[in-house]
């Protein structure tokens, strides 16, 4: 079961259900959405970060906004235990083939969570079949569905963006908590690059807000992963 102390939880659904309950309590108390995804008290860290090879390619407070700070999520730099991949609750053999991960979430100058970068590297030949894997259960993936104490629905995939990563995804959703009245949209980019993986998860008070900043932060993190592995 997800709990607020699991928030190293990847996906934008593992993300966004610690988010959904913050964003209920909200609602039940104004009588409707406050469009906020969580506050900073929420975000569990494990104190200082320690430096990781993945720091030159995650996201910085600056790429999201002026006032933005970054925040490494509780079990934000482990692979054991944690979760990248499990869009449309399908089974990622991929998973095991990963060597390190980087996760931050960013909040804005009033403590609200608004997205997150999470950066993967690979063993080789890992980040091809984690594509593979991906797209394969996006095809197959039902119109909506039950992901730990909640609804997802409205599950939309695209649009394909030049501007990023030839290996993308990008997906929007409607999560609702499914014991009450939270909810919040949610947009993913994907991208693979080489043995690197960046996945970039943003929230909104609709949909057409989320996809918005994921599709800007995705850029940013798709030009982060060409400089990352010209170096290489």
């Amino acid at each position: 079961m997800l709990t607020k102390r699991h928030y190293g939880r990847a996906t934008i659904y593992g993300v966004l259900l610690t988010l959904v309950i913050i964003v209920g309590a909200a609602c039940s108390k104004a009588g409707g959405s406050s469009g906020e995804a969580g506050s900073v008290r929420d975000v569990q860290t494990n104190g200082p970060a320690a430096r990781s090879p993945l720091d030159a390619v995650v996201l910085k407070p600056a790429d999201v906004g002026p006032a933005a700070i970054s925040r490494t999520i509780q079990g934000g730099q482990e692979v054991a235990g944690q979760v990248t991949l499990d869009l449309c609750n399908a089974a990622y053999a991929s998973e095991a083939l990963r060597t390190a991960r980087l996760q931050v979430a960013f909040l804005d100058g009033a403590g609200h969570v608004g997205a997150s970068n999470e950066i993967v590297s690979y063993r080789p030949g890992g980040t091809r079949r984690a594509y593979r894997e991906l797209t394969a259960a996006a095809g197959r993936c039902p119109g909506s569905y039950r992901e730990r104490g909640a609804t997802v629905s409205h599950i939309r995939f695209g649009p394909h963006v030049r501007r990023l990563g030839a290996r993308q995804l990008v997906v929007s959703v409607l999560f609702s908590e499914t014991s009450g009245p939270g909810h919040a949209w949610s947009a993913a980019v994907y991208q693979f690059r080489e043995n690197l993986f960046s996945g970039v998860y943003a929230f909104g008070g609709t949909r057409r807000a989320a996809l918005r900043l994921a599709l800007r932060l995705g850029a940013m993190s798709a030009a982060r992963l060409r400089v990352a592995t010209a170096r290489s």
